[in-house]
């Protein structure tokens, strides 16, 4: 036999299910709660940290969306039947909202989930909140009037719409008549010269295509007006409302000031599609508001979110609404419209279509043409992520996750390429939200009511994709349903149940985070820092934390000190001290804790390597027998992991643990977590058919693996 040796120079991504000679060597069989960096290799996941209670009912069957105004300003938006609530993000506390328009927009037929029947938009102050289930339609008690009913000024925030003299009515009753031209207008040297409200409608001539209008006579001028006897004004009831953040920082929930007809008729300036139908979707794009009802997108004017009528019908302006509908030979009633890299994408439950504009969106300009035709999962809304947009489809129990991208060249050509091709049975079936960051290259797919997140890590060189890593993130509690999420500023925000409530919490994305005072960060799931009190005869310190525990997650409850007694900064108090005074406060032996202790649910990360292999040319050889002897592994700022080695694959593992103690280093302080940087070397004795081996962490403090090298004795009869 040959005495040989391999090396794995990274282990950057992550998990797949292909056979295992087919693998990437950098690619694993599993992996639960790591993070894959190209530069800092492997390493465990960031805490979810409390924020903050947000209700102490369960939401799990809530509309939730994100409001990121500024980066002080950020807030969680909770839509229920009938209601709607408001959080802010950094601090979990409640904003108040007042209702000062009686309305039922948000109430939902019986059997509907608000996760489902809502869709909202948030523009600057205003939220834009659209009732999946209520049909627009016009308001018949405004017909002939071309004035909105009154609010308060700030509904006109300054850039919108200028709307018409509020004093002013088209009184007309009848028309006086028809002209063929503007010049047959009477004029004041007529016999009958014109009065004020005097009402004409301007033919044109069938040749020239020119469309009819209608002129009023105001002052010594004509100016264009609507034909007389119309509706012009939506229902507001019906129409999506609006959530105002107010200038004192709370919330106003009313009808949106919408624009009404004011040029035209019927014929010449239409109701928009979406009038008689559902609005599903709604969204931003180019400066302007969209909407999204059965086959149509329609855009309000250019700057002016509040009008969906066409400003004057003697011209087509480039600025005035776009009202466009899919081109498809088969129905296609589209969900969602995703704006992203400088396009807009929209989506049908089997069919993907794309935007297509020149430098401006006008009504002259735009089209809708069919790119892809996948069939897709409707309950989880697509997401931009740089240049590429994600989406979900399901195959029997499992889902699948493809990125569209549109290919540069002579010729721009569309894909959508399926990502999880190599882990077909990873992602689980019912996916309802995908979170992505843009900052940090991730993508987070959800399936509502699991406490696992099933995470994509990438990285582009060029038009070549040097990382392609999928792993599961699961939280430490069981218990926990995750409902929804949002990344801002490379922080992962996530709204997650408990038998006693719902809470926000959020999870750093970046590395190199550090919990208070302390040099490293603590990993803890539900993180906080609970207030300490000294008993009396100071024997023992009771701690309250801001949060109930389970009993069911006590065992995994672990309380770290803080920086206040000095030698011992971030050593675990041991969790055999604990005692349980009730779900919420919990009392540990002397007054370590009194200067400063953090506590949350202890959480496991795991690598399971791949089939190890020697290779010619990146092809694994997989004749002879490969009998692995040792393993090293390379580290950088590292306090704690273990190598599980299973030689038979049994479920019988031995255990080889670094701790950082390094006996000669001056970095060796006991009673504390030391990180070191440097190689381990452990014993494996197995066949590489055989053996499981996996990298395990569950303590309180961080690892960074960078690569990994065994040496093996290799015997082929044959010779290659």
């Amino acid at each position: 036999m040959t005495l040989t040796t391999w090396a794995t120079p990274s282990l950057h991504n992550g998990v797949s299910q292909q056979p295992a000679p087919v693998r990437l060597p950098s690619q694993s069989e599993d992996a639960t709660n790591c993070v894959f960096d190209l530069a800092s290799g492997v390493r465990k996941r960031s805490p979810a940290r409390h924020v903050a209670r947000l209700s102490e009912t369960p939401l799990d069957s809530a509309h939730i969306h994100e409001i990121n105004r500024d980066v002080s300003e950020r807030y969680v938006v909770v839509v229920t039947d009938g209601t709607i609530r408001v959080f802010d993000s950094l601090t979990g506390a409640e904003r108040t909202v007042s209702f000062p328009v009686n309305s039922d927009y948000l109430s939902l037929p019986e059997g509907v989930e608000p996760a489902d029947a809502f869709a909202l938009v948030s523009v600057a102050d205003y939220t834009f909140v659209v009732n999946k289930t209520v049909t627009v339609s016009l308001d018949a008690a405004g017909a002939d009037a071309t004035v909105p009913p009154a609010f308060p000024d700030y509904y006109l925030p300054r850039g919108w719409h200028p709307y018409p003299d509020a004093n002013f009515t088209n009184t007309a009753g009848t028309l006086r008549g028809v002209k063929q031209t503007f010049t047959d207008l009477p004029t004041e040297d007529d016999d009958v010269p014109p009065v004020e409200g005097d009402l004409w409608k301007i033919a044109g001539y069938d040749q020239d295509s020119f469309g009819a209008y209608y002129v009023v006579r105001r002052g010594d001028v004509w100016e264009e007006t609507v034909a007389p006897g119309l509706v012009n004004r939506f229902d507001d009831a019906t129409m999506p409302h609006a959530l105002v953040r107010e200038a004192d920082g709370t919330f106003a929930f009313r009808p949106f000031k919408w624009n009404v007809r004011q040029m035209g008729d019927d014929e010449s300036n239409p109701a928009p599609t979406f009038v008689g139908n559902r609005i599903v979707d709604v969204f931003f794009y180019k400066n302007r508001l969209g909407f999204v009802s059965e086959e149509n997108v329609i855009f309000s004017g250019a700057g002016d979110f509040g009008n969906f009528w066409r400003t004057t019908v003697t011209d087509l302006l480039d600025s005035d609404l776009v009202d466009v509908a899919v081109s498809s030979n088969q129905v296609s009633l589209l969900q969602y419209a995703v704006p992203f890299n400088n396009n807009l994408m929209l989506f049908a439950d089997q069919t993907q279509f794309s935007l297509n504009v020149d430098q401006l969106l006008t009504p002259s300009s735009v089209s809708i043409d069919t790119v892809t035709a996948f069939e897709m999962n409707t309950a989880a809304r697509p997401v931009g992520i740089g240049n590429d947009i994600y989406f979900a489809t399901e195959t029997g129990r499992h889902s699948r996750i493809r990125e569209y991208f549109v290919q540069e060249g002579s010729e721009n050509s569309t894909d959508a390429a399926d990502i999880t091709a190599h882990i077909p049975r990873y992602i689980p079936k019912g996916l309802t939200k995908l979170i992505g960051s843009s900052n940090d290259d991730t993508l987070f797919a959800l399936s509502a009511g699991s406490p696992e997140l099933s995470v994509y890590q990438f990285h582009w060189e060029g038009d070549q994709k040097a990382q392609s890593a999928w792993s599961r993130w699961a939280h430490a509690s069981s218990a926990a349903r995750i409902l929804s999420g949002q990344v801002l500023d490379s922080e992962l925000y996530l709204v997650v149940s408990y038998s006693d409530g719902t809470y926000l919490e959020r999870i750093d994305l970046q590395d190199g985070r550090i919990t208070g005072g302390l040099d490293f960060e603590v990993l803890l799931d539900r993180l906080c820092e609970p207030t300490a009190e000294l008993s009396d005869d100071a024997q023992h310190t009771t701690l309250s934390l801001p949060y109930p525990v389970a009993e069911a997650d006590r065992p995994n409850f672990r309380l770290i000190l803080g920086t206040g007694l000095i030698g011992r900064q971030g050593a675990l108090l041991s969790p055999s001290t604990y005692e349980w005074v009730n779900a919420s406060t919990v009392r540990v032996p002397g007054s370590a804790a009194v200067g400063g202790v953090y506590g949350g649910l202890n959480y496991k990360a795991r690598l399971d390597l791949s089939e190890q292999f020697l290779r010619r040319r990146d092809t694994a050889i997989t004749t002879g027998r490969l009998q692995l002897r040792t393993m090293t592994v390379y580290f950088t700022d590292t306090s704690f992991f273990r190598l599980v080695v299973d030689p038979y694959g049994t479920g019988s593992p031995r255990h080889a643990e670094f701790t950082g103690k390094i006996i000669g280093s001056p970095s060796f302080v006991t009673g504390r977590p030391v990180f070191e940087s440097g190689d381990f070397t452990a014993t494996l004795a197995a066949h590489s058919k055989d053996v499981r081996i996996a990298f395990e962490n569950d303590t309180h403090v961080q690892f960074h693996l960078q690569s990994i090298e065994w040496e093996a004795l290799y015997h082929n009869r044959a010779r290659a």
